[in-house]
């Protein structure tokens, strides 16, 4: 019977908590971009790149007229890009942990360039156009060791998605009118299309930590993503998408695992994942979503999303939970909960950006039943819940597990049901 009660009770529980912190909420004209393990942020104020953390700005780029933080890693390399006028050649912005900066120049780019990825070394990639409308790509990495390098295989245009541990580039190349997927390393490029056979427009858009390369071939009709094994040659099939497959947005975690949305024919959202465990999941959507896109992805399979809902038709942010069946709104654990909101970026450990208006937070999740927050569920927990036993918190993450008004016997059984590692 308890531990019937206890399911229960889990039934009608998100099995995370979300704390929300406020990020420089005293500063107009903010934009945050994304976030490392220790909480460090980059953007910008005021079109001036910047590196902060909650409630303080660490450094400001001031040395071009317009600049914006885009990416920075766990060791604290923040990589940004600037522009001193219109129609100029864009600038790489390199900002190290002691303030150190570097700026260099992407030649041609012309004020086109973008930038799509970045490693713990603080190795950059990323892309320019021809200007407005033009489909006519040229790809970039930067190096500490050789500066930037120009991507150009047979002297066709090229893009980059992303970039490994080991500098190893991933993307695709122009082959008369056909796109092949490629990766690149140290001025030597490989053909995945030739390599694997592929017979239709493919891309390859990511690395997991095992330097797998996860791969998008669409071939009469059909979207077929596939992970492939450098180390022992080898293909695993992760799912064909059949024609009909509109608007299909992937999201992928250092672990492999990866996250899909994308609508049918008939106008209908659709959501699912894929890990290695447990191959191909989609998540029965509740009604009131009306449209959905993955935009992150955690290393334990938690998917961070931002959907459009009815009957407001707002869009809001929603989680897909690594143990849950669909994914829920997080708005109210936002101030005021409001109308609108949006997933800017999660960290791999499942911490998350999220924005609503011009108002930036930081959302950070820990199991529901770890009251102390250490990772475990343990006697520690409980002497937190009987610390606060038969009192009625406010705030959103307390005692109070299964959020009924009261700390009871139902809160209790649910660190006994949840028993162990918070997973």
């Amino acid at each position: 019977m308890l531990e019937l009660a206890a399911a229960m009770c889990l039934m009608n529980l998100d099995s995370q908590c979300y704390e929300v912190t406020s990020i420089l909420d005293t500063v107009n004209d903010l934009q945050i971009t994304s976030l490392n393990n220790d909480s460090v942020f980059t953007g910008s104020i005021n079109d001036k790149m910047v590196i902060c953390s909650e409630n303080v700005v660490h450094y400001s780029v001031d040395s071009i007229d317009e600049s914006v933080g885009i990416f920075i890693t766990d060791s604290g390399i923040a990589a940004g890009i600037g522009s001193n006028s219109v129609l100029q050649d864009d600038k790489l912005i390199i900002v190290h942990p002691s303030g150190e900066t570097l700026i260099e120049n992407i030649d041609g780019s012309g004020g086109w360039a973008s930038l799509t990825g970045i490693n713990q070394y603080g190795s950059v990639i990323g892309n320019y156009s021809g200007g407005s409308g033009s489909s006519e790509w040229i790809a970039f990495i930067y190096t500490e060791q050789f500066g930037i390098q120009f991507i150009n295989p047979a002297n066709d245009g090229a893009y980059a998605f992303a970039i490994s541990e080991s500098n190893q580039v991933a993307g695709y190349f122009e082959y008369g009118n056909q796109l092949r997927a490629m990766t690149y390393f140290y001025g030597v490029w490989t053909d995945l299309s030739q390599e694997l056979g592929l017979k239709g427009n493919s891309q390859a858009r990511y690395f997991d930590e095992n330097n797998r390369v996860f791969i998008i071939e669409y071939f009469k009709g059909y979207l077929n993503c596939m992970w492939y094994d450098q180390v022992i040659d080898t293909v695993v099939p992760v799912h064909s998408f059949p024609p009909g497959t509109y608007s299909l947005s992937t999201a992928c975690s250092p672990s492999g695992q990866v996250a899909f949305s994308w609508t049918t024919f008939d106008g209908q959202p659709h959501l699912a994942r894929w890990s290695d465990m447990n191959g191909f999941e989609e998540s029965p959507l509740p009604e009131e979503i009306l449209g959905i896109s993955a935009n992150a992805l955690s290393n334990d399979g938690t998917v961070a999303c931002t959907a459009l809902i009815k009957p407001s038709y707002h869009n809001q942010a929603f989680v897909w939970e690594s143990n849950s069946l669909f994914p829920h709104s997080i708005n109210n654990y936002l101030p005021n909960n409001p109308n609108t909101s949006q997933i800017i970026t999660m960290h791999d450990t499942g911490n998350m950006i999220v924005r609503s208006g011009n108002d930036y937070f930081l959302v950070e999740s820990h199991c529901s039943t770890d009251l102390n927050k250490d990772g475990l569920i343990n006697v520690s927990d409980i002497l937190l819940l009987l610390d606060a036993w038969s009192s009625s918190p406010s705030e959103s993450c307390s005692a109070d597990i299964n959020q009924d008004g009261i700390v009871s016997i139902g809160d209790l059984l649910l660190i006994i049901d949840s028993w162990g590692d918070c997973i």
